[in-house]
């Protein structure tokens, strides 16, 4: 019936481009080329040395041949100077693109040097105009080789030695017979990522190796990549078997130019245990629950010792002592009271911790307490509500938003709802295309009240409907998701929504008088085809006579080059329905030929003085019919 042209979407995140697209006639074919202007992103500088190989960034150009024969392509290729940072995959470059078929050419973006980089790719098909497409990325201000530097106490690590007066003293000063963790942070200050091998603590005792007293703990891997400007965290852990002070290394090999082999220096001091703490870390939050709360008071020491004060550190609200030893109560020596301490957990609404503090006159111990249980908001999907493209005009269409609290921790926190809506104030173009409301069924229900909560690991449905709409177009708005997830704060998790649909209305009957006079027409009258017609919807003839009345002014309309209809075309409508409304009484007066048919034209007789009411409807060429009009005659003496 009509020409469908698609409707396409670009999401670019520059401001002021040209991103429709272009389209150029070819001798053979028809080129669309989707989007005029290719972004890279920001990514790495190639590296110096061969043997660090980095990905480059590849973003596919979309060619479509919309024409009806095959389209050959000349040429694609990127302007002088710049074709070694914009390479384009020859091998998937296509001589020829069918008819209404589509290729993908990967191109290859990795900069030389920091900077936005910028080139021109030309694609010229049958010898047509050429379509220019703009290709911008940009090289990260980052040295292209991995750099290494690691942190330190006391100050920066310079590749052989940490400075100050804590230096290398990773560890606090631990009872003999127990152990402490540190954590060191390996960093990458260059771009291409950093590969860190053989990890390996090791203790320098009586001039040989202990591999026990530093070593890495269970878990920790032996190999890292540290990505670009990032850090990894290598912990290690002290286990002193005597009260002194040891001296051991944490040895690796990276990838970096000039340091092949590393190795930081490790101190630590190993004291005699009095008072133990038990368990050091306590994670409230930990699935499953490997800390309740409870904590055991120990006295490793040979005399008796004298708590003086438990207390939280930091007075965090989330922990509290419920109950604990009170000062002036006694441990006896190399004894213990099983689960002295029990800490109260309120989950709050933003992960923390603090520090359980026990004092006594036999030192002082200290244990970690983390919580924190924020609901965690996921959508499904994720990014996009899409409806899809190519829409019926004259249906609707529903499709549910799955609204989940993915965390499952212990003591986890419920997901609130607080509200949902759509968005459409610019850029939006929707108005009140879209609206929150189910089909019926339990798989689309109805959007929750406000203040809905979702249990830890459920979902909630919000069902969208589209309201198609008859004159064609694409559509889009954002859908808010305002929820007490901390990480998305007011108006809270956005959810962009689009749908597009074709063009298709009903078509419109209009009735002509055929003047028989040739054109140009004289005012108040319009030229169909070589013929005048008269533009009122009456007209008055002498008795005894007959009048020819036309539909050929009947019209349907089409899409333009945005997808809206706004086209009138003439050569859409496919029937013409004649029909004689009413006439004067005892007339006998009728139309030929009448009823459903080809004919855009039908004769009035009559046999009265009076007036005659004719009606028409057409049907275009997909079968929808217009709505009714009619054209009046008046018989004079």
């Amino acid at each position: 019936m009509r020409n469908r042209l698609p409707v396409l979407i670009v999401a670019l995140s520059l401001v002021g481009c040209d991103c429709e697209g272009e389209i150029t006639k070819g001798a053979r074919g028809e080129l669309f080329v989707e989007g005029l202007q290719l972004s890279f992103g920001a990514t790495c500088p190639k590296p110096t040395d061969a043997s660090l190989p980095l990905e480059p960034v590849v973003k596919n150009l979309r060619l479509k041949n919309q024409g009806n024969a095959a389209l050959y392509l000349n040429k694609l290729e990127v302007e002088p100077g710049r074709a070694e940072l914009f390479v384009v995959d020859r091998a998937q470059v296509p001589e020829t693109i069918a008819a209404g078929e589509s290729a993908e050419v990967p191109i290859a973006f990795q900069p030389l040097e920091a900077g936005v980089v910028a080139a021109d790719l030309t694609v010229v098909a049958d010898d047509a105009a050429p379509v220019v497409v703009k290709l911008m990325g940009e090289g990260l201000n980052l040295p292209p080789d991995p750099v290494l530097s690691m942190s330190c106490p006391g100050g920066k690590w310079s590749n052989d030695s940490c400075e100050g007066s804590n230096a290398n003293y990773f560890f606090v000063d631990t009872p003999v017979h127990s152990q402490s963790e540190a954590t060191i942070e390996i960093k990458n200050g260059g771009c291409a990522p950093m590969r860190v091998l053989a990890l390996k603590a090791t203790t320098q005792v009586y001039g040989s190796e202990d591999p026990a007293t530093f070593a890495l703990p269970d878990g920790q891997a032996d190999e890292l990549v540290v990505k670009g400007g990032g850090s990894e965290q290598v912990k290690v852990r002290f286990a002193p078997k005597a009260e002194s002070s040891f001296i051991g290394s944490l040895d690796f090999a990276t990838n970096a130019p000039g340091e092949a082999t590393a190795s930081l220096p490790l101190r630590g001091i190993g004291i005699r245990p009095v008072l133990v703490l038990d368990p050091v870390l306590c994670d409230l939050r930990a699935l499953p629950p490997a800390c309740d709360g409870l904590f055991s008071l120990a006295n490793a020491g040979g005399q008796e010792l004298v708590v003086q004060a438990v207390k939280v550190y930091g007075g965090n609200p989330m922990f509290s002592i419920a109950t604990a030893p009170a000062a002036g109560d006694r441990i006896g020596a190399t004894s213990t009271l099983a689960n002295a301490i029990r800490i109260e957990y309120l989950p709050g609404m933003v992960k923390g911790s603090d520090l359980l503090v026990v004092e006594s006159s036999g030192g002082t111990a200290t244990a970690e307490l983390r919580g924190g249980s924020p609901p965690v908001l996921l959508t499904e999907p994720e990014d996009v509500l899409d409806f899809g493209d190519h829409l019926s005009s004259t249906a609707d269409y529903y499709l549910p938003v799955r609204i989940k609290n993915v965390a499952t921790y212990h003591q986890q926190l419920p997901l609130t709802i607080r509200s949902i809506r759509i968005d459409t104030t610019p850029p939006s173009n929707a108005s009140d295309t879209f609206e929150l409301a189910s089909d019926g069924s339990p798989a689309c229900s109805a959007a929750p009240a406000p203040n809905t909560q979702v249990a830890p690991g459920g979902e909630v449905v919000a069902c969208l409907h589209f309201k198609s709409t008859p004159n064609g177009g694409t559509f889009f708005a954002n859908l808010l998701v305002d929820t007490d997830d901390p990480a998305y704060p007011a108006p809270g998790y956005l959810l962009s929504v689009s749908a597009s649909t074709t063009c298709n209305p009903a078509p419109v009957a209009e009735i002509s008088s055929p003047t028989g006079a040739g054109c140009p027409c004289q005012s108040g009258e319009e030229c169909l085809g070589t013929e005048c017609h008269r533009l009122a919807s009456t007209s008055t003839v002498l008795a005894n006579a007959t009048i020819v009345l036309s539909g050929e002014r009947s019209w349907d309309q089409v899409p333009d080059g945005t997808g809206a209809c706004t086209v009138q075309d003439f050569s859409v409508i496919a029937s013409w329905d004649w029909t004689l409304v009413s006439a004067p009484a005892g007339s006998t007066a009728s139309l030929s030929p009448s009823g459903q048919g080809t004919a855009s034209r039908t004769t009035l007789s009559f046999d009265k003085i009076g007036q005659y009411l004719v009606g028409l409807s057409v049907d275009d060429s997909s079968g929808l019919v217009s709505p009714p009009t009619t054209f009046l005659v008046t018989v004079e003496p």
